[in-house]
């Protein structure tokens, strides 16, 4: 795994010792490679191919399903899928092994979600694994996470980042594919995908930028058009969740510029950011999207975080 040879490391000793635990926390950032490990190692476990694990009956990934009849997909993880999800770590498994589980952004768990998969942990069946995937650990009931092994992801530093695109044949700027990465390689493999999305990132990188420095009024100009550019208050929403969360990377520049990552960081301005101040917005980005669930004024959310931004 690139950039994270200790945890690999750390889980080839285990599973060669067949002292597995029933339950792992992986948290880090968005695309940093936490479920790319985790499906890695369910494929190792069951003896099969990276490529053939989505078609094992005893592998399973648990996430926000699609709405056929909302178009769009739902906000939680919903009870029916934990206790559909504990249905299936109690049955044997087919091939004699392990039964494996991954829940990929667990936050979204909803509180009942989150109770049924209490009693999953606390109970755990015979030769089943774990996997919970989330971006911040703090969104998950304490009891939950008290009841896995937690590992924390890094951003991949860009040495990393650039000794693996060299094996990799493309016509987008390696260089710019590390940097705004923000040590995400699932990133750069989706840009590499469709060099579309690459585009559509790195306008909102600008956008950032161009934010800083700048008075409130200012800044209110720069983002406008992302508030008129849909009727659809929901769109509204689920653009303003993809934004905050880039937002949020972003601000981490800072704690990345202190230790020894400056290759990483897209906005260099911000090492001037004391830890406090990037944890207020970090924590005012996060009080934001929450809220954005909660039917409360996009508007009004973004003008607060607006107001601490430098």
């Amino acid at each position: 795994m690139t950039g994270h040879e200790k945890i690999s490391a750390f889980f080839k000793k285990v599973i060669s010792r067949g002292s597995l635990s029933h339950a792992y926390c992986f948290v880090g950032p968005q695309s940093v490679g936490k479920k790319h490990l985790a499906k890695y190692l369910g494929a190792e476990l069951l003896g099969v191919s990276f490529a053939k694990l989505s078609t094992q009956p005893d592998f399973v990934i648990v996430e926000q399903e699609y709405s056929d009849s909302q178009e769009k997909t739902n906000k939680d993880i919903t009870v029916k899928q934990i206790r559909e999800l504990r249905s299936f770590l109690s049955q044997s498994a087919y091939l004699g092994k392990y039964k494996i589980a991954i829940i990929d952004n667990a936050e979204k768990m909803n509180a009942e979600a989150a109770n049924a998969l209490l009693k999953i942990l606390e109970e755990p069946s015979k030769n089943t694994i774990l996997f919970l995937i989330t971006a911040n650990e703090t969104m998950l009931p304490s009891t939950v996470v008290s009841r896995s092994q937690v590992f924390y992801f890094a951003p991949v530093s860009g040495h990393s980042l650039e000794d693996w695109l060299q094996k990799i044949d493309t016509k987008l700027d390696k260089d710019e594919l590390i940097k705004l990465s923000l040590g995400s390689p699932g990133k750069i493999i989706n840009w590499l995908e469709d060099s579309e999305k690459f585009l559509t990132y790195k306008k909102e990188v600008e956008r950032f930028n161009k934010l800083i420095g700048k008075t409130f009024f200012e800044k209110l100009k720069i983002i406008e058009d992302v508030f008129v550019s849909s009727e659809d208050n929901v769109k509204v929403k689920e653009n303003w969740q993809n934004i905050l969360a880039l937002w949020r990377l972003l601000v981490r520049d800072s704690e990345l510029l202190k230790n020894n990552l400056a290759d990483l960081a897209v906005h260099k301005n911000l090492e001037q950011l004391t830890v406090e101040e990037s944890l207020a917005i970090e924590e005012k980005i996060l009080q934001a999207q929450d809220l954005l669930n909660k039917n409360i004024n996009p508007r009004l959310l973004i003008e607060n975080i607006l107001l601490i931004l430098p």
